[in-house]
């Protein structure tokens, strides 16, 4: 697959989803999980770049890049795409994974569900990471990685690490899972308890709001964090 078909795949992509998304609210009359995660996928888009550095990852120079250069902890290059399959790639994973972890009847025992958590939202996006990466990177030569840790795939295309940053990417999906489905007796999530004593559920624009900082705030801690320090003091 070519950079240009790859770009026009998740532009496309983003703008059926995004269309079906916002139909979906407006059927159901309140901002849908398919809206959410579309916007709070979205939204995490910048961090990728920082990760790209801390995880020595290049892109292929003939995707169109943004303006944005090199700045601290990021790399120099820098794709327009992502801005399109951040959302469509997080929707896929997190709505897979919300259909297994809405099956678990443990929402108000945090260990309980910490383990679920663990067991299936962990595995869930490792598993989308990996079928990505080897079709983008080991098959296609999309990117690459210049340095790995831990063991990898190598092809006349690119470089594929296995383990790292995967696992640290898997942390982001246990930590968001985990607060996406801890819930108190009255069926409230607690993380949007610590937001509002009210319902963020009549408060739409509050609760993209919300969920972005938590989205960002779980990607950074996760992966961006200790992808940073590792390659600053390794």
């Amino acid at each position: 697959m070519s950079t240009s078909h790859f770009e026009l795949f998740w532009i496309t992509a983003a703008l059926l989803l995004l269309s079906y998304s916002i139909y979906d609210s407006h059927r159901s009359a309140k901002l849908s999980r398919h809206l959410l995660f579309f916007i709070c996928g979205g939204s995490l888009f910048w961090q990728e770049f920082y990760a790209d550095w801390g995880a020595f990852l290049i892109w292929n120079s003939d995707f169109h890049m943004m303006p944005w250069g090199k700045t601290l902890w990021t790399i120099e290059n820098k794709p327009w795409f992502n801005i399109a399959a951040y959302p469509v790639f997080m929707w896929a994973a997190f709505t897979c994974i919300s259909a297994f972890l809405s099956r678990v009847k443990c929402a108000d025992r945090p260990l309980q569900l910490l383990i679920v958590c663990a067991m299936v939202a962990g595995p869930t996006l490792y598993g989308f990471n990996v079928v990505t990466e080897y079709l983008a990177v080991a098959k296609a030569g999309l990117w690459t990685y210049t340095d790995t840790i831990g063991p990898a795939l190598r092809t006349e295309a690119g470089t594929m690490p296995l383990l790292y940053p995967g696992i640290p990417f898997a942390m982001f999906a246990v930590l968001l899972a985990f607060l996406q489905h801890y819930r108190n007796a009255k069926g409230q999530l607690h993380i949007e308890e610590v937001f509002s004593k009210k319902n963020l559920n009549d408060r739409p624009i509050a609760k993209v709001f919300c969920w972005i900082l938590v989205w960002n705030s779980c990607y950074w801690l996760a992966l961006c964090t200790p992808l940073i320090l590792i390659r600053n003091f390794s």
